[in-house]
């Protein structure tokens, strides 16, 4: 996994609502020898790079200060991919898939980190700007 965002970023108390849920976008960096590699957005900014999208998202929200209600979006759908109720709880779970076993949900623990999270080779992802760089490309005008 490759954490983009380095300073945290939440407002205290930043809970998402049913009503009003953090939302994080999906999309696929590349795919090689049977394992592809994801980029998650949060805000218009990169969050983290990984093999388990929605969960590696959970613990770098949970990290910054986010909790609560999360929907994921595939880049380019037009519905959310799905609806985590509870990102901490969320956070405390990884995806597990061997050549022998199909995906499993496993306890998360940092040993996990380096195997099943982080991307072997991080050439050919573009540089983006870090969520606490980001400037919104509107310009208001008064």
């Amino acid at each position: 996994m490759t954490t983009l965002l380095e300073a945290p970023c939440a407002p205290a108390g930043s809970v998402g609502t049913p009503e009003d849920p953090h939302r994080i976008e999906i999309a696929l960096l590349r795919r090689s020898a049977g394992k592809a590699t994801y980029r998650v957005t949060f805000s218009g900014a990169p969050l983290v790079d990984s093999h388990t999208p929605e969960r590696a998202a959970c613990r770098e929200l949970v990290r910054l200060g986010f909790t609560g209600v999360l929907r994921t979006r595939w880049v380019g759908a037009a519905h959310d991919a799905l609806i985590i109720h509870d990102i901490e709880a969320a956070a405390q779970w990884n995806i597990s898939e061997t050549q022998s076993s199909g995906p499993r949900l496993v306890r998360f623990s940092e040993f996990d980190r380096g195997r099943a999270d982080a991307p072997e080779d991080h050439s050919g992802i573009d540089e983006q700007p870090r969520i606490d760089e980001y400037k919104p490309s509107i310009e208001i005008q008064t």
